[in-house]
């Protein structure tokens, strides 16, 4: 059945912007919530169980199964001047990977016993898959784990920044990557390009998020799953000029 509205669907389209300060102060505020219920059902890890994910963000409704078999993703999200977000940088991967052939994703995999955590992760695996350096990007922290579907494992986003000019060292793995996406947040943010459903799985259901752009070589790109749970997610920063 259709499911509500973007998130953002009050803000004037003209008046839709998103910085680095607002997805920095966005994810204190979820470690600050995460934090607090870890400290009222007595819980010190700081790693969320899947029964407490928001159920936006679990994919895997299907499934009373949950592991924390580790894995990361880098949301690259590409500056157009020091503060304002202007683009992401998604791909689509091949149809020759072991996990989501053919579907658009963020960079990232497993994690490797040689990673430090999943900030190391999410960097090491952007730089293998497109081919950016670490050191382009500018790490803004964590976001909420997401458990998907198709895969016994734990996602975890990790958000940074990078300079328009970072683009250049763009040089993608043909065994991964079929093709890579920088879509404009103007995209991501137009009437009728989003929009949402909701799905029943037997004594649950969840909001399933998709998205209907283009990029900026004006190809289509149809994004959705855990995907577009974390893309969503990051835009419910999206502040009016007015909100700072």
């Amino acid at each position: 059945m259709p499911g509500p509205p973007a998130p953002w669907s009050y803000v004037a389209v003209d008046e839709r912007r998103l910085t680095s300060h607002r997805v920095k102060q966005h994810l204190a505020d979820q470690h600050e919530r995460q934090s607090q219920l870890a400290s009222l059902n007595g819980d010190t890890q700081t790693q969320p169980r899947a029964e407490e994910l928001p159920s936006s963000l679990i994919e895997n409704l299907e499934s009373k199964e949950f592991t924390s078999r580790p894995s990361a993703v880098l949301v690259p999200l590409v500056l157009k001047n020091d503060r304002d977000i202007g683009s992401v940088i998604v791909m689509t991967r091949t149809m020759s990977v072991s996990h989501h052939k053919g579907q658009v994703s963020f960079p990232g995999g497993m994690t490797e016993p040689t990673d430090i955590d999943s900030t190391d992760t999410a960097l090491r695996e952007t730089e293998e898959e497109i081919g950016i350096p670490r050191n382009a990007f500018s790490v803004i922290g964590a976001s909420t784990s997401v458990q998907t579907r198709s895969r016994t494992s734990m996602i975890t986003p990790i958000i940074a920044t990078c300079s328009l000019e970072s683009l250049e060292a763009i040089t993608t793995s043909p065994d991964e990557v079929a093709e890579l996406h920088v879509i404009g947040l103007d995209q991501l943010l137009a009437p009728d390009c989003y929009m949402s459903e909701i799905w029943d799985f037997g004594n649950l259901s969840a909001i399933i998020h998709m998205y209907f752009v283009r990029d900026s070589q004006g190809h289509p790109v149809f994004i959705w799953g855990a995907t577009a749970h974390i893309l969503t997610d990051i835009l419910h920063c999206l502040v009016a000029p007015s909100f700072g």
